[in-house]
């Protein structure tokens, strides 16, 4: 294991100097901003009518991991090896940070965004599988809003923190809140080094339809990404006077490429006889800045809860990526030119919101609303060639342009009231939508617009003092994202093409969920029975374009039904042993044309133990599988990880973590594909047993004592 010797010198400097600073620091009670949080040794969850609340704001080991960590750990809640987030297994998930839209969370790069976004800012997680009206309707597996930190009491707190890993890793992060009287503070800084490291086989046998003839390729890959990644995040909030208070935030992010290195080897067989031996190496760069600016104006009245909210919001994402391949054909030994490839991405959203809320008399609330968003996305591809003499020159055919405009004008209206014992609350969003795509070397689609109504309802009934009964419906949507419309052919990995579809159409998706909770003294308990009925769903359909090479395009499934159940449990087994415990029992199916109808199940299951050997010691052993998922051409196989964690608590401000992820190396995310002119098995693997030893500290006058201790995971994955 390589450790960086600077970070380990100052991660001891740290945690010698630290008890001079932190001698004043006192723990203080936790709450959540709305409810009073009960202090106990296991995850903190509240079941409220629309959604689950997964507090994690003590949780010390929230620190020193990132947004993937925090997400793996949440039930309903699934990743893949490379960050990708699904909720039930769909992957038409709308991820928000407080409640807006992020420029870095858009597109085909989210995975990679949430394993390197640092999870210290975090105070809950909010998973919403059936949004009321407040929210965009976009997202049909449903929300996760991701609710960051913001200074509620008066006085001074700060956080430091170190960590480092194998491979190169490690972080450095320091927050801080000042609040006084009608002003409020916060800010973070943080800086994070990755290197991941994943390794990937294709064992492809293609079929000539014509003559029968099968060649059978398999190709290896080994890739290394090295990135630095600075962080910055601020927000001032002023209250002028008792009922009126304006906040500004900013924050931003850079992700520098330290180095992309790849190294491909494909051979390939005509029965069992070699006709093609080829190596395909790569070094690169990349980069990206994004950064977004909110202003929010609040204001209240002397009628308790009434609110008037009104916000305007700016963020950008820029992104370059360059890289270039050597190519050597060992077998027929002949030259082969080296190739480029150059990918620009210029992403703005433009976000305006006025959000009206005033409650009723005998416990009712009216919430009325209007939403403007507007996103441009801009994408730039170029290439070269390598001439005999080792020149590199401009690949008219791989330069292209192509450019995604989406404007949506949304007004919704909500009403709550109890009667008969139960809490209803009624909605309806209207969503009037312009999409405009333009390139200049392919013909210009005209816009296309829809208004759309989006109704909901959710009920709520108490059953006896400790059980709660709920039952919800809605409509949602999922639009195509820009790369899906994209019609040009990306060729960067010369095997395997993608191109979108222009065509593609929005998939709708009618929900129905029941559920049942019982929150015990030492255990809390829920059930949750769910059915999405998905017309015009999307999917990825491969195709072969000659023996060694498919394409993979987007299509709309014309029916498809998803549905199951779900189980979470949490609580105290002994004194010092605490457990969370979680499963999904689910079945889907599909129905497209091209390939006919299938059907499967699957079971995807969480567990963890948390046994508290000492005052200060604390062990955990976390397991997470998510299970099998078919495809209209095959099915992702299941995947699985185990992971171990120690905690020492030096004293009430500074803490000792140790972590290893994926103890036994096995965590590999595979897919299967079976048609008539192709059989393939595709692995991709990600560097497993992967070591972080971390640090942190806590100053000033708001100390907090955790609520539970949960260790967060490098999934290891690009």
């Amino acid at each position: 294991m390589r450790f960086n010797v600077r970070l380990w010198s100052s991660l001891a400097a740290l945690m010698c100097g630290a008890p001079a600073m932190a001698a004043s620091a006192a723990p203080a009670a936790v709450t959540d901003g709305e409810h009073v949080v009960v202090t106990a040794n296991r995850l903190t969850v509240q079941n409220l009518i629309d959604r689950k609340v997964y507090s994690i704001a003590a949780d010390l080991q929230s620190i020193t991991g990132t947004v993937s960590d925090v997400l793996a750990a949440i039930p309903s809640i699934q990743l893949d090896v490379d960050g990708n987030v699904s909720l039930r297994g769909d992957s038409n998930v709308t991820i928000l940070i407080d409640g807006r839209p992020s420029a870095q969370l858009q597109g085909a790069s989210v995975g990679d965004v949430l394993q390197q976004m640092p999870a210290n800012e975090i105070e809950r997680i909010e998973v919403i599988t059936n949004p009321p009206a407040q929210f965009k309707a976009d997202g049909t597996a449903g929300v996760i809003n991701i609710v960051t930190r913001r200074a509620r009491a008066e006085g001074r707190s700060g956080t430091l923190q170190a960590n480092v890993g194998n491979h190169d890793r490690w972080s450095l992060a320091a927050s801080g809140t000042h609040k006084k009287k009608g002003l409020a503070l916060s800010g973070s800084l943080g800086v994070r080094m990755e290197e991941r490291i994943r390794a990937t086989t294709d064992d492809r046998h293609t079929k000539d339809p014509l003559t029968g003839v099968q060649t059978d390729t398999l190709r290896t890959q080994d890739e290394t990404v090295k990135r630095l990644m600075p962080t910055f995040k601020g927000s001032a909030e002023w209250k002028p006077g008792t009922h009126d208070t304006w906040t500004l935030s900013v924050s931003g992010s850079l992700r520098d490429g330290r180095g992309r290195h790849f190294d491909e080897h494909d051979v390939s067989s005509i029965a069992g006889v070699p006709v093609s031996d080829q190596t395909r190496t790569s070094d690169g760069t990349e980069s990206a800045f994004d950064h977004g600016q909110t202003l929010t104006y609040e204001h209240t009245t002397s009628l308790k809860d009434e609110k008037l909210l009104a916000s305007v919001g700016l963020t950008r994402f820029h992104e370059r990526e360059h890289y270039t391949y050597l190519n050597e054909s060992l077998l027929p030994e002949v030259w082969l030119p080296g190739d480029g490839y150059g990918f620009t991405n210029d992403y703005r959203k433009r976000l305006a919101n006025l959000d009206y809320a005033r409650p009723l008399p005998q416990h009712r609330a009216l919430k009325l609303g209007y939403a403007f968003e507007q996103s441009t996305n801009g994408y730039d591809n170029s290439g070269e060639l390598q001439s005999p003499g080792g020149e590199w020159i401009d690949n008219p055919l791989l330069r292209n342009h192509f450019e995604y405009r989406q404007t949506v004008h949304a007004g919704y209206g909500s009403y709550q009231f109890e009667k008969n014992g139960w809490t209803s609350l009624l909605g309806l969003r209207v969503e009037s939508s312009r999409v405009e795509l333009s390139s200049y070397d392919t013909a210009t689609p005209s816009p296309t617009t829809d208004t759309k109504l989006f109704p909901s309802l959710h009920l709520e009934r108490a059953l006896g003092e400790q059980g709660t009964l709920t039952f919800n419906i809605g409509r949602r949507i999922s639009r195509p994202n820009p790369e899906s419309l994209d019609p040009h052919v990306n060729r960067e990995d010369v095997r395997n093409l993608r191109a979108g579809n222009p065509a593609l159409r929005p998939q709708i998706t009618m929900a129905y969920e029941v559920g049942y909770s019982l929150e015990g003294r030492a255990h809390s308990v829920s059930l949750n029975g769910y059915l999405r009925d998905i017309r015009d769903g999307f999917t990825e359909i491969v195709q072969v374009l000659d023996a060694t090479t498919v394409v993979s395009t987007r299509s709309n499934i014309d029916h498809s039904r998803s549905g199951g159940i779900e189980f979470t449990a949490n609580g105290r087994l002994l004194p010092r042993l605490t457990y969370t415990l979680s499963g999904n029992l689910n079945t889907y199916s599909i129905d497209l044309p091209q390939v006919g109808s299938r059907s499967g199940n699957s079971l995807s299951s969480k567990a963890s133990i948390d046994f508290k050997a000492t005052a200060a010691d604390t062990w955990q052993l976390a397991y997470a599988n998510h299970g099998k998922r078919i495809t209209p051409q095959g099915s992702f196989e299941p995947v699985g990880a185990i992971n171990l964690g120690y905690r020492h608590q030096l004293d009430a401000q500074r803490s000792l973590v140790a972590t290893v992820s994926d103890v036994f190396d096995k965590q590999a995310w595979r897919r299967y594909t079976n048609t008539v002119t192709l059989t393939e098995t595709f692995e991709r693997k990600p560097l497993g047993r992967l070591l972080y030893v971390g640090f942190v500290y806590q100053l000033g006058s708001q100390g907090r004592k955790p609520k539970r201790e949960s260790f967060d995971y490098d999934s290891g994955g690009n």
